[in-house]
């Protein structure tokens, strides 16, 4: 069977487009700008076979075909037969241009729309000339004006000129035909002025300019205001102590440079002189201040502080300790810092600013410095504080605090810290050497003494007959060996800072040859230097790791420590030292429980022991049970600084009173004292009494069987007493007056002990007296406010022994056998005389004490 088969071919046509082509169709970009981009997508079947772009003239007929590959990256054309994108850099304004991007496949060549760039913008320069303002000495060698310039386009020239301070006159600086006097850095963008041997004639106002093609920018003014000296002031003297009442002159001088004004600080606080009649001076013709009539107050530390207009200069602090007061104690130790030679001796410095020390003492490293029949040590008393040290060795290296106390109060100055250094070694080598034949071995010996110190390194150097200098010479480890040697150790650093706990490697890399065969690593603890063994504690100290790691570093690790290596011809060493940073955890206020008259200033010490040197210092105080930082934007408070940590509170009140903290804090962390209760004493003195209302029990004269008060006098001090007796008769009384504890007023019983044993006698708690009510009326006293204007009539009158309250409120006032009784009239002139031998006592509340009239302690409760 056959079978046939029909085939038919039947033809298929793909039809082919050009390409079709859409670009950007608008930028205007900023002169000088870079990375500006024209898009172009192109759509074509059969995909382009060629991409491209062209530029075509805004004003002209013409165009060119941009190759990127020839216009040093004016241009970038993507490598992308669909999205072929220009980039055009650094746009000038011939940039300005219809672009066209093309594209050809074998269809044909299409082109896109125009893309066109046009209003390329442009800006004159902005330039600043810095600094605005400054103020050379006549004489000085050489000021520099900066200027920096920003431009697009980039300018084309610049230049300086100056005008004159009235502004009459303005001309360019040409530093060619200057003589010297002037130099213009050759930059368009930072051409700097230098002007040299400044003189008078240089007090004017430069300026910077520059031009581009939008036009000429010019700087701002910049001032160099010529002066004839530096402004400084002095004190010639920093210690005052003038007696109450008289006056005293705390001197001051400006002895360079002219002051446009003078002020005076008080415990860093500006005084303010127009408020006071007792202060004159600080000003420009007399700059020392004078206080008259010298108050306990003025107690304090005093600068000079000077200006003239840009700079502010300050004197050292001046004290003033009035003599007929108690200064709190405080010490200084000037310098915080000693590099004294080795073998040599140093006189740590410390000296008592106020107060009375009853006693002086030294610390090393928290442990105390024994100075009698001690060689090492002398000072360290009353009349030399300050700590001398005999033969500087090693093992004196570390912290020390002077410590000192009035009996009362324990301050210490600031943490000094000693650094022994060594002299430098003595090295001797043969001033003849042998002539050893070519290729011969040549030993040179060398010596070297040393005072008080280790060796760390040994260096060679050559020096050849042409002069050439090879320093150091390498002591090669490798082939050919040239030069041989004991071992050299180089080290990074000399010195090594450590947090607690942590781990820290102290370097040590070792080049021998001969090569070294032991690596050791000593620690120098009081003269003796320890061999450290690789333990828990350290590792390393070995050929392959000659450096020495110390893990949970603690105190115990601090001091000097030596790497060792040797080799067939010796041994060499390097020596460092290893610091502990401290944050100040040593902060301690040493007045843990003071007591202050109210009214009076009192200062609480803070001493600080921090390592690196605290950077700020705040006091805080106790508030509803939290502690919060003390506000200083008044006249309350001063000190609370790095240099003066001590908080000093002015004016003491009942608002005072309280705990306190102070806390310094440096890059360690933030360290704080101890509380410090601040105790605030009333001084009570007695008012005059408006009138007295006494009660007298029982069958004597003046007095009804039903309790009723029958005689009222007015009477101030000890004639109340007296009083009493006259017109009663009666050799025992009780009475009370009134009393002022600051604002507030009080009553306060007054009677002998013979007195208050006879009313005892005479009253019974248990039964009331006939015709006496035990209960207690309202007497209609004004609720708050006890010596407001009262009711003058008598009430009737509740009698109770209980001693409670103090204040006078709508309560009772219970105290001995008394009542409230309304009052009037009540006087504020302070009873200073009538006091004899003979007048009634008073009885503190809350207190045992019996003392006069015009004052009573301690304070309420």
């Amino acid at each position: 069977m056959w079978f046939a088969w029909l085939i038919l071919l039947v033809p298929v046509f793909c039809q082919e487009t050009t390409p079709s082509i859409v670009v950007t169709p608008f930028l205007s970009p900023r002169h000088g700008t870079s990375g500006i981009v024209i898009q172009c997508t192109v759509k074509s079947s059969p995909v382009a076979t060629l991409v491209g772009w062209r530029k075509v003239s805004l004003f002209a007929s013409t165009s060119e075909d941009i190759d990127a590959s020839n216009k040093n990256g004016k241009y970038h054309i993507i490598d992308s037969k669909i999205n072929p994108h220009l980039t055009i850099n650094n746009i000038i304004f011939s940039d300005e241009a219809n672009y066209v991007c093309f594209a050809t496949n074998g269809a044909g060549t299409g082109q896109s729309n125009y893309a066109r760039l046009t209003n390329v913008t442009s800006e004159i320069p902005s330039i600043l000339a810095t600094p605005q303002k400054q103020f050379p000495v006549n004489g000085t060698p050489q000021i520099i004006i900066k200027c920096n310039i920003s431009s697009s386009p980039t300018a084309t020239s610049v230049g300086w000129e100056r005008t004159s301070l009235d502004g009459s006159s303005t001309e360019a600086i040409v530093a060619a035909v200057s003589n010297g006097k002037y130099h213009i850095d050759d930059s368009l963008v930072y051409p700097h002025l230098t002007i040299n041997d400044v003189s008078f004639s240089d007090d004017a106002y430069f300026a910077c300019f520059a031009a581009n093609v939008a036009g000429k920018g010019i700087s701002n003014s910049a001032r160099v205001d010529v002066i004839d000296s530096p402004l400084e002031v002095h004190a010639p003297e920093t210690e005052y102590s003038p007696s109450v009442g008289s006056t005293v002159t705390l001197q001051c001088s400006v002895i360079s440079g002219t002051a446009t004004s003078i002020k005076w600080l008080k415990n860093n606080d500006i005084i303010a002189m127009a408020e006071s009649t007792r202060l004159t001076g600080g000003t420009k013709s007399h700059p020392s201040l004078i206080i008259s009539s010298v108050e306990e107050d003025d107690l304090g530390y005093y600068i000079c502080q000077a200006t003239n207009g840009f700079l502010t200069v300050n004197t050292n602090d001046i004290v003033l300790v009035p003599k007929d007061i108690n200064a709190p104690l405080s010490i200084k130790a000037e310098i915080t810092h000693y590099s004294p030679i080795l073998s040599t001796s140093v006189t740590l410095n410390c000296e008592i600013i106020t107060g009375k020390a009853t006693s002086v003492k030294w610390f090393q490293n928290n442990d105390i410095i024994v100075t009698t029949n001690n060689p090492k040590f002398s000072g360290g008393t009353l009349t030399s504080p300050s700590l001398i040290i005999s033969q500087v060795e090693q093992i004196d290296f570390g912290y020390y605090v002077c410590q000192a106390t009035d009996g009362v109060d324990t301050v210490s100055a600031d943490e000094i810290s000693l650094s022994p250094k060594g002299i430098a070694p003595t090295v001797n080598v043969p001033q003849q050497l042998p002539s050893p034949a070519i290729g011969q071995q040549l030993n040179i010996s060398c010596t070297i003494e040393l005072i008080g110190s280790n060796l760390q390194k040994v260096q060679w150097i050559f020096k050849d007959l042409e002069g050439k200098i090879n320093d150091p010479i390498i002591i090669s480890t490798t082939q050919p060996f040239k030069y041989k040697g004991i071992p050299e150790i180089q080290i990074f650093y000399t010195e090594y800072h450590v947090y607690f706990g942590s781990a820290i490697t102290l370097d040590c890399q070792v080049s021998a040859n001969p090569a070294h065969t032991t690596v050791q690593w000593k620690k120098i603890v009081d003269e003796y230097q320890s061999i450290i063994v690789p333990n828990d504690t350290y590792s390393g100290s070995t050929l392959s790791t000659p450096a020495l790691t110390i893990f949970n570093a603690d105190l115990g690790d601090e001091g000097y420590y030596i790497c060792t290596a040797s080799n067939s011809l010796g041994t060499g060493q390097s020596v460092q030292k290893l610091f502990f940073p401290r944050y100040p955890s040593s902060t301690d206020s040493r007045l843990h429980t003071h007591q202050v008259n109210i009214g009076h200033l009192i200062t609480l010490s803070c001493d600080i022991i921090a390592t690196p040197t605290q950077t700020t210092v705040q006091w805080l105080r106790s508030i509803n049970g939290s502690y919060q930082p003390i506000s200083f934007h008044d006249n309350k408070y001063g000190g609370s600084t790095v240099t003066t940590p001590h908080l000093t509170i002015l004016n003491t009140d009942l608002n005072d009173e309280g705990y306190y903290i102070c806390t310094a804090s440096n890059s360690i962390g933030t360290g704080k004292s101890l509380e410090a209760y601040l105790d605030v004493l009333l001084e009570l003195s007695m008012v005059s009494i408006a009138k007295l209302f006494y009660l007298v029990l029982g069958e004597h004269d003046g007095i009804s069987s039903s309790g009723e008060i029958i005689v009222q006098s007015s009477c101030t001090g000890d004639a109340c007493y007296r009083l009493v007796k006259e017109k009663m008769n009666w050799e025992q009384a009780n009475f009370m007056c009134l009393f002022r504890f600051g604002d507030a007023h009080h009553l306060v019983t007054i009677s002998s002990q013979e007195e208050q044993e006879h009313l005892n006698d005479e009253i019974s708690t248990e039964q009331p007296l006939d015709g006496i009510s035990t209960e207690i009326p309202n007497y209609g006293i004004s609720t708050g406010i006890p010596n407001e204007r009262m009711s003058t009539e008598i009430p009737d009158v509740g009698i109770s022994i209980e001693v409670d309250d103090d204040e006078i409120s709508t309560e009772v006032l219970k105290v001995g056998i008394t009542t409230e009784l309304p009052y009037e009239g009540i006087s504020t002139e302070e009873i200073n005389d009538g006091i004899s031998e003979d007048s009634p006592m008073i009885k503190c509340p809350h207190s045992n004490q019996m003392i006069g009239f015009q004052q009573c302690y301690p304070m309420m409760q």
